[in-house]
């Protein structure tokens, strides 16, 4: 069998349901574009895709900006993404696994009156229902 079949099987896999979500390594999707080139609408929307079942991500383009010299509490930061999970219908996580998550996204912390994300400014939308 060649490769390409191999690889095609193994996309096949992927979209079979039996990964759960975001096991999915998008390097080894590219790959398999790179042998087996899909329209280009196909390609530019793997970022899509990922970006929609990204709570974090969504979060932040949502509810924070970019800031130079800023720095935003951790608990204040992990509490507004709490209440953008409860508006948004998305399922809450622990406040361990949002600093990891935050972590894993490169974003840098320091110990300053409590632990604070760098770089970053807390910019909340009016959210109905939120109290």
């Amino acid at each position: 069998m060649d490769d390409l079949g191999n690889l095609k099987r193994f996309v096949a896999h992927l979209g079979d349901n039996s990964l759960p979500v975001g096991a999915i390594d998008w390097s080894r999707v590219r790959v398999i574009a790179w042998f087996d080139p899909a329209p280009a609408a196909d390609l530019t929307s793997v970022p899509q895709v990922r970006a929609e079942r990204d709570p974090l991500g969504l979060f932040l383009n949502d509810c924070v900006q970019p800031a130079d010299g800023a720095t935003v509490q951790s608990s204040e930061l992990y509490e507004a993404f709490v209440q953008w999970c409860r508006v948004n219908g998305r399922s809450e996580w622990s406040h361990k696994g949002f600093s990891r998550a935050m972590s894993d996204a490169g974003y840098e912390k320091v110990v300053r009156d409590g632990v604070r994300w760098v770089g970053l400014s807390l910019q909340l939308p009016k959210m109905d229902g939120v109290q």
